[in-house]
């Protein structure tokens, strides 16, 4: 069989399974793995095939470390809150050290344990994302949250790699650990060296003599990101590849380029990562299954329980509520494609056995199969653990925010950050006409110390409601577009008979029709807002158009000047 009949079978099989787990809602990178299985127990590629494939594998793991280098973005990092960093670090920690241990009771030597534990902490954070993003729910507090600690599980994970590479053949003749710091100390200041002057001198002149030809400048990076891994991974530096690949996007990351080379590159990356995934099903074989289930299922038992508890937990401790808590925890019940190369990188190094990889294997199949319909159905399963997830709201009391007890002809909005840069001007200047309800203790704690009412609830919280008198109020708003929720409130309010006018925010024309249906006085569809505004200006006559576009414009940039900065506001 010639290696393009192998590379052939491969990418089809793979194209295949991987169409098939889109459909049902699951990560492609399932399908690559379940490839891998069905051609390790079938012998549909030769063991010299396979061999041969490698190398494919290999570019992979660097392009998905140069990427990783390249998102790396040193204002991102100090947008970070304290939530995301107590919430990301604590997850790390105690997930590491439970991992650990549970790998020593199930017999495991040290080294393996260290392996598992590291493995079983990180989350997928491009799984998270695609399923909050087809949910919508990426900018709720919630998916804002969850971005931010798997941030910093991201930037764990480089360090954890950068440690495995650096120190995993620590058994080599030349080397004592002290001996290698030692020449670290030496080699890794004459690397920040060079990087810089490349990065700030030549890279730059080298980019915009071929910024004006996209096929030039896109070789030109793939170039840097080879020639600096072969560099660092030579004998003077013996560093590795991935390193290289790591320190040739941090070096590009500050780039005007960086992110058209990320787009670039993402292709070549998905490309090659394939064939990874495909050779780590290799080692599952449908014949070990006997001898890997067992571990496999208590692993995977940890990550969809135990991760989650942690993060309730310390959710929990932050002043959080059980809603926010659990749709939170969820997005760490499964374990990352960082994971499965933490495990590669053991096998190379000869700390793992391809036992334990499969092991590996089959949790992150596990646990990223389940945990992504959990995330699909996150409320279904929040409505009937509601009352089991209370005993996580630790600190429920200290949290409640400030309002007047006589509430009458007022305005009720839920969810504060949605419109309140358009609203905070009105609010500031008459806040005894508005009564907000929201499920961030931060805001509602610096809100009630600027004098605003303002409650800390959840929406889906029916009993809050009572809370808030809705029958006298002026108006209902609801900046929140969660079907579920608004419903509850929608329901409530019918149940109660109250005819305080109604507002809703929605996503989609679905959703905006139920909701007319059922009586609502009004809708907030950005997406048809935005439809209109535009049909008057592609329907204005030529001659009108400029003068058109030049209204638009000028009213527009005036409202923004009068708009005020949120963050800046409630943290003055």
């Amino acid at each position: 069989m010639t290696g393009f009949a192998e590379i052939a079978i491969l990418i089809t099989l793979a194209s295949l399974l991987g169409l098939i787990a889109n459909k049902l809602r699951q990560p492609p990178l399932l399908g690559y793995i379940l490839a891998g299985v069905i051609i390790g127990s079938t012998e549909l590629i030769p063991h010299e095939g396979i061999e041969s494939l490698e190398l494919f594998s290999q570019i992979g793991i660097t392009f998905l470390l140069f990427i990783l280098g390249l998102e790396l973005n040193i204002g991102d990092l100090k947008k970070l809150g304290r939530v995301a960093l107590v919430t990301g670090i604590g997850q790390i920690l105690f997930t590491t050290l439970f991992g650990y241990l549970l790998s020593k009771v199930q017999g495991f030597q040290s080294v393996t344990a260290i392996y598992i534990a590291i493995a079983l902490t990180f989350s997928s954070t491009i799984v998270i994302v695609k399923l909050l993003s087809t949910k919508r729910e990426l900018n709720t507090l919630h998916g804002k949250i969850s971005i931010g600690f798997l941030l910093v599980q991201d930037l764990a994970a480089m360090l954890i790699l950068i440690g495995l590479v650096t120190f995993g053949s620590s058994g080599s003749a030349e080397g004592s650990v002290i001996g290698q710091i030692g020449s670290l100390m030496i080699k890794i200041p004459l690397l920040i060296i060079a990087m810089w002057v490349m990065s700030k001198y030549i890279l730059p002149w080298l980019i915009e003599q071929t910024q004006h030809d996209r096929e030039v400048l896109f070789l030109l990076v793939i170039a840097w990101a080879l020639i600096l891994a072969a560099v660092v991974s030579s004998p003077f530096f013996g560093f590795s590849i991935e390193i290289g690949a790591l320190l040739a996007g941090i070096s590009l990351s500050s780039s005007k380029e960086s992110l058209q080379i990320e787009s670039w590159t993402r292709s070549l990356r998905d490309f090659f990562l394939t064939v990874f995934f495909v050779l780590l099903g290799l080692h599952t074989s449908v014949d070990s299954l006997s001898s890997i289930i067992g571990p496999a299922l208590v692993f995977s038992a940890f990550v969809l329980i135990g991760n989650p508890l942690i993060v309730m937990i310390i959710m929990g401790l932050l002043g959080y509520n059980k809603r926010t808590n659990f749709f939170i925890s969820l997005t760490v019940a499964q374990i990352s494609e960082f994971s499965l190369l933490v495990a590669a990188l053991g096998l190379n190094l000869g700390h793992l056995t391809t036992n334990e990889i499969a092991i590996l294997t089959l949790v992150g199949g596990i646990t990223m199969s389940v945990s992504s319909y959990m995330i699909y159905y996150s409320q279904w399963l929040y409505d009937r653990l509601k009352p089991v997830l209370s005993i996580f709201e630790f600190r429920k009391s200290q949290k409640r925010g400030s309002y007047k007890k006589k509430l009458e002809d007022h305005i009720v909005i839920f969810g504060f950050y949605r419109l309140a840069e358009d609203l905070l001007s009105e609010i500031l200047t008459n806040p005894d006409n508005f009564l907000l309800v929201d499920h961030d203790p931060k805001t509602v704690e610096r809100l009630s110390e600027k004098g605003i009412s303002i409650i800390y609830g959840d929406m889906n919280d029916t009993d809050l409601y009572e809370h808030l008198n809705l029958d006298s109020a002026r108006l209902i708003l609801s900046t929140i577009s969660d079907r579920s929720s608004n419903d509850k409130l929608l329901e409530f309010k019918h149940m109660q008979g109250i005819t305080t006018p109604l507002i809703l925010t929605v996503s989609n024309d679905t959703d905006a029709q139920y909701f007319y249906d059922k009586g609502v006085e009004y809708i907030i569809y950005p997406q048809l807002i935005a439809g209109q505004k535009l049909k008057t200006i592609i329907t204005a006559e030529p001659s009108e158009l400029e003068g058109k576009l030049d209204r638009y414009s000028k009213r527009e940039l005036s409202q923004l000047g009068k708009r005020f900065d949120v963050d800046v506001v409630i943290s003055s």
